[in-house]
This record gives structure tokens, sequence and C-alpha cells, in this order.
């Protein structure tokens, strides 16, 4: 797809220059502004144990062995699953993680999510998030109204631009293989019940300290989040963590939640996040 430079550079400007630099964590499953002080010890406990993990290349393992990979950890689970819900959850994550972070292809990826039954997000979703203008999603032409970026337009102008800002900390390039940094937690929620904690091996403090990012989802599952729980009943999910290492070699918890759809009991990517860092991150689309 062609796409006019002054709306490439607008995007990447924007990546480039707007940081995250906030304290958020899930609240009914949603990023809320977290009480109280932010720990500055916890990220720095957590990149002290991280160091001693071992880590493997992302790009010398297929999606097969990644997805063994991430089942080798502690499940912890507040609600039911079976060990066939635990193998999709984890062939579905390293899929994600294959197709977002190892190839190069921004059409591949689009046309991956529209295979597995995402649509992409309308503008008045985007704009409704408070980060449109931020993240150079608008171009200025001269003479003509700002207008909102095409989102094929924003999805190949941000592909790589948004992993390759601030050297690249966000681009998972390694990943840790000791069995203490994987972990599933499959959990249930009502309208009342919010997203349990991830505990794990490590706990939850190494986990999620006390701060975390959580990039913007271009794409929407067939039924979403909110319109699932407004129905009767539970929603099953399931939390996937791992510590990937970026470009920059710095060791992060990255978290990818799944909401199963009761109506096909298919699992889908609801929110990613990245937990318990220090200093800035680069925001990024997915």
């Amino acid at each position: 797809m062609k796409y006019p430079k002054r709306v490439v550079v607008s995007i990447v400007i924007g990546l480039v220059s707007c940081i995250i630099a906030f304290v958020v964590w899930r609240t009914s499953g949603k990023p809320t502004a977290l009480a109280g002080e932010r720990r500055q010890d916890l990220p720095v406990a957590a990149r002290e144990h991280f160091a001693k993990f071992k880590v493997e290349s992302l790009v010398t393992l297929d999606e097969e062995s990644l997805s063994k990979l991430l089942t080798q950890g502690k499940t912890d689970s507040t609600g039911k699953h079976s060990e066939s819900e635990l193998q999709e959850v984890a062939k579905a994550t390293a899929e994600f993680i294959h197709m977002r972070f190892l190839q190069d292809s921004p059409a591949a990826y689009r046309e991956w999510r529209k295979r597995k039954g995402y649509a992409q997000r309308s503008e008045e979703i985007i704009k409704g998030s408070g980060v449109a203008v931020n993240w150079g999603f608008w171009t200025n032409r001269p003479g003509q109204e700002p207008s909102f970026v095409d989102l094929a337009d924003l999805m190949d102008g941000s592909f790589a631009a948004s992993l390759d800002a601030l050297g690249g900390r966000a681009r998972p390039v390694k990943i840790a293989t000791d069995a203490e940094a994987f972990v599933i937690d499959f959990y249930r929620e009502d309208r009342g019940h919010p997203t349990p904690k991830l505990e794990g091996t490590m706990g939850s403090d190494l986990w999620l300290g006390n701060i975390s990012a959580s990039p913007l989802s271009l794409w929407e599952p067939p039924h979403s989040r909110k319109t699932l729980l407004s129905k009767p009943g539970w929603l099953r999910g399931a939390c996937v963590g791992v510590i990937l290492e970026g470009a920059t070699g710095d060791r992060l918890p990255w978290l990818f939640t799944w909401i199963q759809d009761p109506e096909n009991q298919k699992w889908y990517l609801s929110w990613v996040n990245i937990q318990n860092y220090d200093g800035n991150l680069p925001m990024i689309v997915f």
C-alpha cells in the first residue's frame, strides 16, 4: 500500500515523541490509575532477578517451540481450564508474538488478524481514546482541515517505527527460558470481580510491580469484552506472562490477556501490557 510521505512522517514523529510515563493497572480488566506512590525499588529488584535468567533468541524459535515454552511455567487458576485450553492459549500467544514482532509485513499482519476474526477498530473509537493527536493519528495538509489518518496507513507507518523507537526497547528479540519466567493465569470475572493479580513462581512484585503500560490495539474481536460482560454469567479469561528482552537489552514482563467468546469458545486477544519497568517506553500499537 502506498501512502503520502507526510502521513508517514506524522505517524513516526508522533510515535517517537509521545512516550509512555504513567502508572496504571487493571481494575475490572481495564487500565486505571494506581492508588499510592510508585515503588521505585520494584523495577530494580525485577531487573536484578531477570538478569539471572537464560535467554534465547526469538528468531530461533518456531511457533510450535515457543508455544511449548509458554506452558512450562506455573499455571495459576482461579477458574477451571482444560489441558486443551492451555495449549490453545499458548499457541495463540506464540502465533501473535511471531506475527507482530518477528515478521516485517504489516499487510501480512492485517490479513492474519482478519483471518482470526478481528475487525479494525473504528475512527470514533480511536479518537475517543484521547491519544489520537499525540500518537500522530492526525495529519495536516496545507489549505485543508486536519484529517484522520486511514487505519491501514496508520498500521503500515507504525508497524516497525513504534517498535524501533527509543533504541528498540519495546521490540522483543529474546525470551527468558527459565520455568519461573512463564506463567498462565486462567480466571473468570463478572462486572463486580476484578482481574486477579498474577503470581506464578516469582510473585506479583516481580511480575507486576506497580506500573503498567498498555499499548493501543487497532483491532477488536467479534464481541467486545464490554458486550460480553453485559450478559449474564461469568467471562473467562487467560493471562499469559513472559519475560522478553528488547533490542536495548532490557528484560521486562509482558502480559498477553485473552478473553473467551462463549458463542464460539474461541480465545481473542484483549490487551497487551508491559509491566514493572523504569524510565520510558515508546507507544506501540498492536
